[in-house]
């Protein structure tokens, strides 16, 4: 589609509606996701003060399991991976990887 309009009016469709819902695997879509950006943030977890390698920008953290965490949020809502008709499943996966890091950093805290 070359235009947001074409977008707009392609999802409209039915065909694509019925597809979207029913026949492609939208549970099992997520759960990828889910699975991909967990891991990615426990094994950040594991080793949570290593420095971020590469160069560093000012826009960047010092703390690899903080720009782990916030990598995964940004690929979350990527236009390659955020799905409008499963949004609220997103909305849930940041909350979740809100929380994970929660409850980490009060473990660490009182460690």
């Amino acid at each position: 589609c070359r235009t947001q309009v074409s977008v707009k009016r392609l999802r409209a469709r039915p065909d694509y509606i019925s597809f979207m819902t029913k026949k492609w695997g939208l549970n099992v879509y997520i759960q990828i996701r889910f699975q991909e950006m967990a891991s990615r943030l426990e094994k950040a977890l594991h080793c949570p003060f290593e420095e971020v390698e590469g160069k560093l920008s000012d826009e960047s953290f010092r703390v690899a399991a903080i720009q782990t965490l916030w990598q995964c949020l940004l690929r979350c809502w990527d236009k390659d991976v955020f799905l409008p008709a499963i949004a609220h499943r997103f909305w849930k996966l940041t909350l979740q990887l809100l929380s994970r890091y929660s409850s980490w950093l009060s473990t660490v805290q009182t460690s």
